[in-house]
């Protein structure tokens, strides 16, 4: 069915319960009035309390929608030390959804 495309306006976290803070750099592009985000946009953690902690948080991207020439973001996955965590995204929008 596909997976929703993440907004400005998702809540995502990772596994340790970190909420994540996420830029946007298309503007431009809005889903029920939040910017789209997209591959390369920042997604940063403020404290993880898990040791070692998550850097960072990678937004996965669709195949063949962009927006700003870059791939819409439609997930998560952690960077940090331990590859076996799952970034997690709690809400998002449901409107659009991509395969």
């Amino acid at each position: 069915m596909g997976q929703p495309v993440l907004t400005s306006a998702a809540i995502v976290m990772c596994v340790h319960g970190a909420q994540a803070a996420v830029w946007t750099s298309a503007a431009r592009v809005r889903i029920a009035g939040s910017a789209v985000l997209c591959t390369g946009d920042a997604a940063t953690l403020s404290a993880c309390p898990a040791q070692p902690p998550c850097l960072a948080l990678h937004l996965a991207g669709a195949n063949r929608v962009f927006a700003s020439g870059r791939a819409l973001a439609i997930g998560v996955s952690p960077l940090q030390h331990r590859p076996t965590s799952q970034g997690l995204v709690v809400h998002t929008q449901e409107r659009v959804r991509v395969i």
